[in-house]
């Protein structure tokens, strides 16, 4: 997920500190053994070829991305390095400051009341409120991966994502950027000035926004589950291939990635209360505005910058390169 998303997440999450056929199982086990099977790439990997923005004299390098990314690889980022090394900018992914102005006594206090929040209310579980073959479907797969002992009780999303990241980690897969902290070091390492895009979002009414979360329509997250069910189910192969074209520098695969509908779609489910959506949306606007202003600063000021931003971002049609375009630079895509 890009850091829109898991700023989506935290804010929903963080908030929280019937029996098949032999036939049918058998067929089951064997799609999970061709699954398990796809090869995931390890050990040292180039990574992407980078964007360029021309401004005359001046360039910005761009580095795109991308999450599930293989696990047990090590990226080998010669290239990187070189550019850092000759730049006067790093430009951050953007990242966001949650104003709660709570202390952390405040935070003890909300506890209890925050892990209500990721329950299903009336103490009922996931086969309460799921249809039964979406509920069959995963405890499927429930069985397949490790889980919390209280998964069942869990709001769907909640426990979707969950079981999700799971099925990652046992598909050679992470979520971690492990991107990101490599750039910083290099930057620390060489004294290069690295600029942080922020979005602060102020929370005035922690204690609301829980209670909104509570009462929000529970239906509308079986949408996102039944996604999450799925591509656990048959959609991990695709992870991998995705996983694969970042590290080896497979730019056509890349291209494969847009927009993810189920993220969109869980994210929508899980912001759905009022206040959150608000704050959600807000985000994103803000997001895009100061990335574009960090860019199109270092094109104006600095003969070499760097900047490191979701791939998937970078395809996008309204996305800061498209934009950067309409203004009148100069884009060349890797090859």
């Amino acid at each position: 997920m890009n850091r829109t998303s898991v700023v989506a997440l935290s804010l929903a999450l963080g908030l929280l500190a019937p029996s098949l056929d032999v036939p049918a199982q058998e067929a089951q086990d064997a799609q999970d053994k061709q699954v398990l099977e796809e090869v995931v790439v390890s050990g040292e990997q180039p990574g992407p070829g980078l964007w360029q923005v021309t401004n005359g004299a001046n360039t910005l390098w761009v580095l795109g991305t991308h999450s599930p990314l293989p696990r047990d690889m090590k990226w080998q980022a010669r290239e990187v390095e070189s550019i850092i090394a000759r730049s006067a900018l790093v430009i951050a992914p953007p990242d966001v400051e949650v104003d709660a102005d709570i202390g952390f006594f405040g935070a003890l206090r909300l506890m209890p009341a925050a892990l209500r929040a990721r329950a299903i209310p009336d103490d009922k579980t996931l086969s309460d409120v799921l249809p039964p073959d979406l509920h069959a479907r995963w405890t499927t797969l429930k069985n397949r991966y490790p889980s919390p002992r209280k998964i069942e009780r869990w709001r769907p999303a909640i426990a979707g994502f969950t079981l999700y990241g799971e099925a990652l980690d046992a598909s050679r897969l992470t979520a971690n950027d492990v991107v990101w902290p490599t750039v910083e070091k290099m930057a620390k390492r060489g004294d290069v000035k690295i600029r942080r895009p922020n979005v602060k979002l102020e929370i005035k009414d922690v204690k609301g926004l829980i209670k909104d979360f509570t009462e929000t329509d529970i239906s509308g997250e079986i949408g996102c589950f039944e996604g999450l069910v799925t591509r656990m189910e048959s959609d991990l192969p695709r992870l991998k291939a995705q996983a694969n074209a970042w590290a080896t520098g497979d730019i056509a695969g890349l291209r494969d990635i847009k927009s993810d509908e189920l993220q969109a779609r869980c994210i929508e489910a899980l912001t759905g209360a009022p206040k959150l959506a608000a704050m959600i949306e807000e985000a994103r606007r803000k997001f895009r505005l100061e990335v574009l202003l960090a860019w199109e600063g270092a094109l104006q000021r600095d003969a070499n910058a760097l900047a490191v931003l979701p791939v998937d971002e970078l395809f996008s049609d309204s996305g800061p390169l498209q934009e950067l375009r309409r203004r009148g630079y100069v884009v060349i895509e890797p090859r």
